[in-house]
């Protein structure tokens, strides 16, 4: 096609002498500059001796690299009929040619979908295309020395958007390249993991019951959890690995004296976490527990997933049947107390400093509440007691 803007000089290739043998012009003088028109045609025009000349391109146009091809031009005398002798050839420019890959960062697959823009100094677009695996894009004729831009508008389904790529054109003829890498996201399972510790023990006075045992929610350090895939765990490339399998184990994590248990930099799918051990006095919560870690969207980098899990501590429930010894009917009316049979001490770390509401410790043989049969011979405790060892007595 017709290239327009290209700035050729026409030179004397050999001395330029007079019909006496005067040398007027020296070989590899600059004679005369022309620029293409948008025909692509360069004319020298001047009145110009017969002699040997040559054409050689000063400045490339646009899009193109340059050259060091010479155009030599041979005027001789033709004939008395031929008023002006012209001269005429045709000089091919090579275009820049830059080819585009999109690659996943880590496997190096090519991938597909991903929206790219070249964008010139001045801010505009060059060119949009959908990349496509197995197809490097080609561009061609952009400004050799002028510096671009190969931005990610839509990063594939699975993806990161990159940041921004800046490549400069080189003059020459080879095809240049520009790969841009897409990172995945990581996801990251975070457990806190809680449960009511007792808090302290408040002294009652004129009440049927002599201690208030006081329960406070803490974080629970030494829990543990196995994490599975709920789904096979695939890389979003075309290579589709498969990082684990369904149902396999992943990892096994035992929450910290915070009561937190993470993991992150997993592979995103979907993933579930069961409790296979807790601390003494609890109970097991083996329902399994789903962390969603599936894609967000090209700007979220790290999904999150977990939650806070709380284990019911084990309860104290005593009960006492007063009984007629020879017939075994129920008796009303005996009055019974619960006692501690050992000390039973107090979470410290949840105290509230309150020193005349709380005691750290309660003291064994201390009467905790009492309760008188009813009509069956039935008392139920019902002071909400921790676990340890009681008695009851007449």
């Amino acid at each position: 096609r017709a290239i327009e803007g290209a700035v050729f000089g026409l030179y004397a290739a050999e001395d330029i002498k007079t019909t006496t043998g005067k040398v007027i012009v020296e070989a590899g003088t600059l004679l005369e500059q022309a620029t293409s028109d948008a025909d692509g045609l360069i004319k020298f025009t001047k009145d110009y001796p017969f002699g040997k000349y040559n054409a050689k391109e000063i400045k490339e146009p646009a899009g193109y690299v340059s050259s060091d091809t010479s155009i030599e031009f041979d005027a001789r005398y033709i004939d008395e009929n031929t008023p002006v002798a012209k001269y005429e050839s045709e000089y091919i420019n090579t275009p820049t040619s830059f080819e585009f890959s999109k690659e996943d960062i880590t496997s190096g697959a090519e991938l597909s979908g991903a929206t790219l823009s070249v964008i010139d100094k001045d801010g505009n677009v060059v060119e949009t295309w959908t990349s496509k695996a197995g197809e490097k894009h080609v561009l061609k004729r952009l400004i050799v020395g002028e510096t671009y831009i190969l931005r990610e508008e839509f990063a594939p389904y699975g993806y990161l958007r990159a940041t921004d790529v800046e490549f400069t054109v080189v003059d020459t003829e080879e095809i240049q390249s520009v790969t841009m890498k897409d990172v995945v996201p990581t996801g990251t399972i975070i457990i806190n993991k809680d449960g009511e510790f007792l808090q302290n023990i408040e002294a009652i006075k004129d009440k049927w019951y002599d201690f208030l045992f006081k329960w406070k929610k803490k974080s629970m350090a030494g829990v543990t959890f196995e994490v599975y895939a709920k789904e096979d765990i695939v890389s979003p490339d075309s290579l589709d690995t498969v990082y684990y399998e369904k149902d396999a184990l992943v990892a096994t994590l035992v929450t910290n004296d915070k009561g937190v248990a993470s993991i992150d930099k997993l592979p995103l799918g979907k993933y579930y976490l069961i409790e296979t051990a807790t601390l003494n006095g609890f109970i097991l919560d083996s329902t399994p527990k789903d962390a969603d870690l599936s894609y967000v969207d090209q700007d979220t980098p790290i999904v999150y997933a977990g939650d806070t899990i709380y284990n019911e501590r084990q309860r104290v429930e005593i009960s006492v049947i007063k009984k007629d010894e020879e017939t075994g009917t129920g008796l009303a009316g005996a009055m019974f107390g619960l006692y501690v049979a050992e000390d039973i001490a107090a979470d410290t770390t949840h105290t509230d400093g309150d020193a005349d509401a709380s005691e750290d410790v309660l003291n064994a043989d201390s009467l905790i509440e009492k309760a008188v049969t009813d009509s069956e011979g039935k008392i139920h405790f019902v002071s909400d007691l921790p676990l340890g060892k009681y008695y009851i007595q007449e």
